[in-house]
């Protein structure tokens, strides 16, 4: 028996919906927020309709929230020059 206090199944709560930042947060500029076992970034289109998606960059490896947004769409942050 499990305890009624206690989601262990990590599955079972992704399936759930869960307040992910506070509307006050989410602005025209992304912003990190998570949940459990997630990073998420957040921002606002253009409409003031609010949006998410995963805080990853897959081909870089960083936050999508360092980045911006262009109309509706957030903009990853460009690579950064390196001199030696």
């Amino acid at each position: 028996m499990h305890s009624p206090g206690v989601i262990a199944d990590l599955a079972a709560q992704r399936a759930c919906w869960h307040p992910a930042a506070f509307a006050s947060d989410v602005a025209d500029r992304p912003a990190h927020a998570g949940l459990p076992g997630e990073p998420l970034a957040v921002w606002r289109e253009a409409s003031g309709a609010p949006r998410v998606i995963s805080d990853l960059r897959v081909h870089r490896g960083t936050a999508l929230s360092l980045g911006w947004i262009a109309g509706d769409e957030l903009v990853c942050l460009p690579r950064l020059a390196v001199r030696r």
